[in-house]
């Protein structure tokens, strides 16, 4: 079994309330991106999370495949060069609207 953890320092991600939001929907649009890689690397016994807390962006990929370098590079890639579908960044910003606004009412 192999493991591989990432930690990105993002300063701005956490500067205000409204960067960190924006930072929760980047990331929510990046891995609604990779939603069919990770599902067919699941499949395979490999797994990938990505998520923020505080000024750190962090990633771990883990499996027992040698195909885990390729997963690696692929959320790698999205990470980098991610492209917004607008049909999707809408869908995933009112489930983070709503999502902020059930918490709000707890």
């Amino acid at each position: 079994r192999a493991s591989v953890f990432l930690c990105l320092t993002a300063p701005a991600a956490s500067t205000t309330p409204a960067a960190a939001a924006l930072t929760q929907l980047g990331l929510k649009l990046i891995s609604d991106a990779l939603n069919e890689t990770t599902y067919l690397a699941d499949i395979a016994g490999l797994h990938s999370v990505l998520w923020a807390e505080g000024v750190r962006v962090s990633l771990k990929v883990d499996g027992f495949s040698h195909k885990l370098p390729v997963l690696l590079e692929r959320v790698l890639l999205e990470l980098s060069q991610h492209q917004v579908n607008p049909a999707r960044f809408h869908l995933i910003h009112e489930e983070l609207v709503r999502s902020y606004k059930n918490q709000h009412m707890k």
